[in-house]
This record gives structure tokens, sequence and C-alpha cells, in this order.
């Protein structure tokens, strides 16, 4: 499975091109799109790793200059670019291609993000080298991490038929650190098990908020408990 594993991404992904649509209504895609837009300004051009099928894209670039987006699977880009040309989008670019080998020269954006992708990657620390090969300097890069020693992980192992490459939570800063970033923030999700979430109760009292951050969050940052938590969301900027 490893030896073809952007073969099976690739196979995974093109069945779900149509149907993996997130609603803002879903309160951790709402915080992720509201940390990219709260480092964006209208006169930037930014750059998603790992676009899909445009759920971030389309609302991002309602509000900036320009939106570049790569992915790997050819079927998701397939069906972003149809949503655009349904919305009139014009300052929507499209690219198939690999994080770890990217065809686009240096220097090119003010911000870069990736979501849900990073985990998918064998190589992540060329992938991080390369995303901050195009990264302006002192340009921000928000990147969501899955991490090894937590219930989910293992959970998304079984439930899941395409390769994750879950890493230590103590490796994460090293990999930035080689990448050339600087960390900036640092937040944690994901603590409680995906398949407990999943009830009406669990789901209320995980978005309750305690201060300005919901329970999930909350829970996922305690100290003794934040190696734990499956997702890492960390801000950074170009060195």
């Amino acid at each position: 499975m490893v030896a073809n594993y952007k073969k099976n991404v690739i196979a995974y992904y093109k069945d779900k091109t149509k149907t993996m649509v997130t609603s803002i209504n879903n309160p951790f895609f709402k915080l992720k799109l509201d940390l990219v837009l709260y480092y964006c300004k209208d006169n930037y051009a930014i750059f998603e790793a790992g676009c899909g099928n445009g759920n971030f894209g389309l609302l991002l670039a309602q509000k900036i200059k320009s939106y570049y987006g790569v992915d790997l699977t050819y079927d998701m880009l397939t069906y972003f670019r149809e949503r655009t040309v349904q919305k009139g989008m014009t300052n929507v670019f499209l690219v198939n291609g690999d994080l770890t080998s990217l065809p686009i020269k240096n220097d090119q954006f003010d911000l870069i993000f990736s979501y849900s992708t990073l985990y998918y990657i064998i190589d992540i620390r060329n992938a991080l080298k390369e995303l901050n090969r195009i990264l302006k300097e002192k340009g921000i890069a928000i990147f969501e991490f899955g991490t090894r020693y937590n219930i989910n992980a293992v959970h998304s192992a079984l439930r899941y038929k395409v390769p994750q490459f879950f890493i230590s939570p103590w490796s994460i800063d090293s990999l930035l650190r080689e990448s050339g970033f600087s960390i900036l923030i640092r937040r944690y999700f994901k603590l409680i098990p995906s398949f407990l979430e999943r009830g009406i109760i669990a789901k209320m009292l995980l978005n309750k908020e305690i201060g300005n951050i919901s329970v999930d969050e909350w829970i996922s940052s305690l100290p003794i408990l934040r190696n734990f938590a499956m997702k890492q969301i960390i801000v950074c900027q170009k060195r």
C-alpha cells in the first residue's frame, strides 16, 4: 500500500469528488476558514495545498485578489473548475500536482494553507520545504497536522481505505524549523475519538464554548493531554 500510496489516494478521492462538500455550518470547517480569513488581506494571493473540490477555495476567492490551489486528484479539480464556472469566478487558478514537487516559481504567495492533506503525504519534509519555497518572505502558512498517538489515528487507519502517515507530535516543531518556518500559534483539536462525537448530545457539548474556544479545543489543549490530540493546527511565518 505504501509503495502505491499516490494511486490509492487518487482512487479513494475520485469516488468522493461530488460528495465531499462541507457546509459552513460545520463548526470545525468554519473555524479553519475563519483562521485563514483572519490572516488574509483582500489584495493577497493565497495558495491552498490539497484544495480538493473547492470547499475552502470557493469561499475564499470571493474575498481576495487571487486564489491558487493544487491537488493530486484530477477529478476533484475538474469538479472544482465546474463550480467556479457556475459562479462566474475568474480569479481561481488550479494545478494538478504533487506537493513534493510544485511547478511554481519561488516567493509567489502572501499566505498558504493546508487542511486535511499533509497526513496523506509520506514525504512531508519535502512538501513543507516546497511550500516554504513558494511563500513570500515573512509570509504566513497555516498547516493542519495529524498526529500519531491517539485513538482517532488508529480508528482512521482502520476505517478509511487510504494510506495515512500520521507523525509524532514531538517531530512537528523540528520539521517546521528545518523547512524554514517559525511557529506563531499552535492549536489542538480532536482528542475525543471521532466515533464518540457522532451523537447529537456529544456534538452539542463539544461545540459549546469555554471562553472563546470550543469544548473540544479546550479539552484537547490541556497540557497533560495535548500530545494525544489528533489534530494540531499551526500558524507559521517564513523566516
